[in-house]
């Protein structure tokens, strides 16, 4: 409509002045289409989203975080929205102490809602009307799926403490890019590996190579397209990134999911029922002739891992699509990703692929903002502030609320998410939609700025305005911060590595490098763990050249010992 048009039209003026023009595609592939939800994206999402470029995307969040601080002379704020009330939130009829002038206005709501997550349930509805979230409570006993027992695989490939030189050299690289038709030349490539096997061609021309799987005419992560002769779409989690283009009127086959992800395609993007194949963890279950087991992949609620083994002539092949993931020790001994040990094809997560990216394991991130929660807690009227993501990053206000004992506030649509996936009864009760009887806020990830706080700060006034506010970024983009080190954790705090804390006034931020996707000596580990025949990055590939230098860094014998730590 006439609004959405003119909205693009700002963000492109904006995006051009500052020297932005090479990220529109990006922007338009995936539908941020006004600066309300511009100014929600931080480098973790652009990169996610395929800006390889780390100057760019540092640029670009620096334009819009400079916008989202902007008021005009007027009062009003480009980043403005309808009043609406949450039960329990103050607006500015709720008597918060300021003026009526409109340039005292704070609608608390705006710090609170996602924008990002708005958008995308508009855009599903398809009407332009709200999505009503109700919670699913289907199982996987209604999918009716054949469930097999175990399949006689290929012969594992013998563990070494290292990925041998011999492997290194046979190991197949294939970019995400649609243009790229065939691999590099390689003894151990697939000859049917561009399609010319069981799916038809037609079946593999509309979405991205990293979203395809041989042998199948299976798609992973591609919702943008229709894609000829596919009826099974495997989602890996619920990310935007990741389902952008899922609406709910979904007809091209099945959705096939995790249970706590398929509660929400349902609830949020409102795709029937008859659409969505929730599957059995850890199981083998066979969608079209194809065993396929879901295995953990630790990155957020629901997120999965794909085994899938299609018949290549008379054998089993093994192909595991990774999605996002963070690796952890326990997955050593998980006896499902151990089926995939030697397996011919692993499609990888590369967000964090390159050796600047050492942080913390994410235990030791969370027991850092316990800590300081539980040691500024002792100070009177502190309040809390931590950023979140539409699911992701729960740990980072749960476990600490819970250890000291406090209410923690999310605005409704936020509340009605997280009871979808299953956090357990202890998470419930520590949640409410009243801002007054908590302590700690849970706000959008890019939401988290001094400007913000302060006007958190003066909408909680009338019930006396906290001494302090206390704020955490929770994102692996914060170790590239050359401001980061040990030095930077606040005194009386655990001191932890990739740290940035700052101040003003009563005010401080924390930016700490909890990530759900893995480090660079977490993918080693994963790689060395799984020694695969082939490796397809699937994050900052947009070349042959880019996935082989990729490939290269975590195969590099001669600095795998720095970062097995």
């Amino acid at each position: 409509n006439l609004q959405q048009y003119f909205e693009f039209c700002q963000l492109l003026c904006l995006v051009q002045l500052g020297s932005l023009g090479n990220i529109i595609p990006v922007l338009l592939e995936h539908r941020v289409l006004s600066i309300a939800v511009a100014v929600t994206l931080d480098e973790e999402n652009l990169q996610e989203m395929g800006v390889a470029d780390a100057g760019l995307r540092r640029r670009f969040v620096a334009v819009m975080q400079r916008i989202s601080e902007f008021d005009g002379a007027d009062g009003g704020s480009v980043l403005e929205t309808k009043p609406h009330v949450a039960d329990g939130c103050i607006n500015q009829n709720q008597g918060t102490g300021l003026s009526s002038d409109s340039s005292d206005v704070i609608n608390v709501d705006d710090l609170y809602s996602d924008a990002e997550e708005d958008a995308c349930c508009k855009d599903s509805c398809e009407g332009g009307g709200e999505a009503q979230l109700q919670p699913s409570h289907s199982d996987c006993s209604s999918n009716k799926l054949g469930v097999t027992g175990s399949e006689t695989v290929p012969p594992v490939a013998s563990k070494s403490l290292m990925v041998s030189n011999r492997q290194a050299s046979i190991v197949s690289f294939v970019a995400n890019s649609e243009a790229s038709s065939k691999l590099l030349p390689s003894s151990n490539s697939f000859s049917s590996w561009a399609g010319s096997g069981r799916p038809p061609v037609g079946c593999i021309l509309d979405c991205p190579r990293r979203c395809r799987v041989p042998e199948t005419n299976f798609c992973v992560d591609w919702f943008k397209s229709s894609v000829p002769h596919c009826r099974a779409y495997f989602l890996t989690h619920f990310h935007a990134d990741h389902y952008g283009g899922l609406k709910r009127s979904f007809k091209d086959g099945y959705i096939y999911c995790s249970e706590t992800t398929g509660h929400l395609v349902s609830a949020i993007i409102k795709v029937p029922e008859n659409r969505i194949r929730r599957l059995p963890m850890n199981t083998e279950v066979t969608v079209d002739g194809t065993p396929v087991t879901l295995i953990d992949a630790g990155h957020c609620p629901g997120s999965v891992m794909f085994l899938f083994k299609p018949s290549r002539g008379n054998q089993r092949c093994r192909i595991l699509h990774s999605g996002d993931m963070r690796y952890n020790e326990g997955m050593a001994s998980d006896p499902s990703l151990l089926q995939a040990v030697g397996c011919d094809s692993l499609y990888l997560d590369t967000t964090y692929c390159s050796p600047q990216y050492c942080f913390p394991t994410a235990d030791k991130v969370v027991a850092f903002i316990v800590d300081t929660v539980v040691s500024q807690s002792k100070i009177a009227n502190t309040t809390f502030v931590v950023g979140s993501y539409t699911i992701g990053k729960e740990r980072c206000f749960l476990e600490p609320a819970k250890a000291v004992g406090i209410k923690v506030f999310v605005h409704q649509r936020k509340k009605t998410i997280l009871s979808l996936l299953n956090l357990g009864a202890d998470a419930e009760t520590l949640l409410t939609t009243n801002q007054r009887e908590a302590k700690m806020h849970v706000m959008p990830m890019g939401h988290v700025t001094f400007p913000n706080l302060f006007r958190l700060h003066r909408a909680l006034a009338s019930g006396g305005a906290p001494q302090q506010i206390i704020a955490f970024r929770p994102t692996g983009w914060a170790i590239g911060d050359k401001r980061a080190g040990p030095k930077a954790a606040a005194a009386n705090t655990s001191q932890l590595n990739g740290v940035v804390r700052e101040s003003k006034g009563a005010f401080t931020i924390y930016s700490v490098p909890y990530s759900e996707h893995s480090s660079f000596p977490e993918l080693r580990k994963f790689v060395r763990l799984l020694a695969p025949k082939a490796i397809v990055p699937t994050v900052n590939a947009p070349t042959l050249d880019k996935a082989g230098a990729l490939v290269r860094q975590l195969l590099d014998q001669g600095t795998m010992h720095e970062h097995m730590d």
